[in-house]
């Protein structure tokens, strides 16, 4: 193989592509808009691998080359992306690319909001259930470098995002799941309906439909993006028991039978319900039986900066849910931990193009919100003269002020419904600073 590779995008998932590249016998050149001390360190680290790595890219036109693998996160809006809808070369996802050079079967999960839950909790049970299995993609770990890695496996259970599904060609997955589509990306696709083709596109080259699980409403909905298949999909419902799993009588039900309490669960919201039926319904797919699942889940933990309980004293209690980057997500949250007017939000962040009217529906939960970043105006204008709010100048006075608004019985939550990157690096370091800041304040 002499094939010239193009890699845009060095982020943690490109630079993967650009190791498999590498390792595969690719020649290989990677390209980033951006410049900085990290990515000029690692320019130099891949020139002595042979890689031609070009940082703050300007030129007129990409570099000649007979495959484009693109990094999740570049824009189509960006000049780097405009740039890709004249080419011939075929553009495909760091997903695809990686899945070319995969040997195990594959549990794909997507979904606006619940698939890092999903994937880790599929991972926890199959590996209680003894099988071998690792959690790669979207939830951190590049798919490229597992396949690098090259470790004993029985299964992959990937997290995919929409940015990763856009660009996929062959990938076809053993089992699949789609949770939900809310208000997301907007600013990446250009449209929800842009969006959820993407998300669709994680069942375009399946044609097992007892191998796929999707919310009910969703293809009620957007029916006619599923692929063109003899038999429907399963599908799951907390509040319709004529899908195939459903929740009737507090039990977690398959057609007749029971399969697990939700007194067992310890996961908070009805949406990690959800999340716990789509788990059991794919690892029931991977030979997992389904007496078992109720012991397999019962040591499951959720991850950190979902629905984190920081502490509880003087009678308030302070959550932190900063990987709540979309409205959906904070609704989830609100239902999940509020009552009646006792929870003091913290929400705004940098905004993807996305509609935040349906919080309002949440209204009767909210004591005030406390806003942050780069569209607190936006969110002052779509919840004006329905919930009470105060703009901040800064995220250390939001929460100083909405731990000062709380009292007994109230939540203070973290909750942005926004992405991070206009004050943070990502959502852990905007939880970790709201975690240091409230055990700061609590140790006064």
């Amino acid at each position: 193989m002499n094939k010239r590779v193009l890699i845009i995008g060095l982020g943690k998932s490109g630079c993967a592509a650009v190791e498999l590249a590498l390792e595969k016998g690719y020649t290989t050149i990677a390209i980033d808009e951006n410049v900085s001390s990290e990515l000029e360190k690692k320019r130099k680290e891949l020139a002595k691998k042979g890689v031609s790595v070009r940082l703050s890219y300007k030129e007129a036109q990409l570099p000649d080359c007979d495959l484009i693998v693109l990094s999740p996160g570049i824009l189509r809006a960006s000049k780097l992306g405009k740039m890709l809808s004249g080419v011939k070369t075929k553009v495909i996802s760091e997903i695809e690319f990686a899945y070319r050079y995969c040997k195990w079967p594959i549990i794909a999960i997507t979904g606006t909001n619940g698939k890092t839950t999903v994937t880790e909790l599929c991972t926890h049970i199959l590996k209680k259930a003894g099988k071998k299995a690792i959690s790669a993609g979207n939830i951190g770990y590049p798919f490229s470098s597992l396949i690098l890695k090259n470790p004993d496996l029985d299964f992959v259970v990937l997290e995919l995002s929409s940015f990763q599904l856009s660009d996929i060609n062959a990938f076809t997955p053993y089992a699949a799941a789609l949770l939900n589509i809310g208000s997301d990306h907007i600013d990446w696709h250009g449209s929800k309906e842009n969006y959820a083709i993407a998300k669709f596109n994680i069942f375009k080259n399946m044609r097992d439909t007892s191998n796929i699980i999707l919310n009910s409403n969703l293809f009620s909905k957007w029916k006619e993006l599923f692929p063109n298949t003899e038999k429907q999909p399963l599908t799951f419902s907390i509040s319709s028991q004529k899908s195939d799993y459903y929740l009737k009588n507090k039990f977690i039900c398959k057609q007749t039978q029971k399969i697990l309490s939700t007194e067992k669960i310890s996961l908070p919201g009805l949406h990690n319900i959800e999340n716990v039926i789509v788990s059991i319904s794919l690892c029931e797919m991977c030979g997992v039986k389904l007496a078992a699942m109720s012991d397999l889940i019962k040591d499951f933990k959720i991850g950190v900066h979902r629905l984190e309980v920081v502490a509880e004293k003087d009678g308030i209690k302070y959550v932190n849910d900063s990987k709540s980057t979309n409205p959906d997500a904070l609704i989830a949250a609100l239902r999940a931990v509020g009552g009646v007017k006792n929870v003091c939000l913290i929400a705004g962040g940098l905004d993807k193009k996305m509609d935040f009217l349906s919080v309002i529906e949440e209204k009767n939960r909210i004591k005030k919100v406390f806003l942050v970043g780069k569209c607190q105006n936006k969110l002052a204008k779509v919840w004006d003269t329905v919930l009470d709010y105060s703009g901040c100048n800064s995220f250390e006075e939001a929460i100083e002020l909405a731990c000062s608004c709380a009292k007994v019985n109230d939540v203070v939550l973290l909750s942005p419904a926004c992405a991070s990157m206009d004050m943070f690096s990502n959502y852990a370091a905007r939880g970790n600073f709201f975690k240091s800041f409230i055990n700061r304040r609590l140790c006064k």
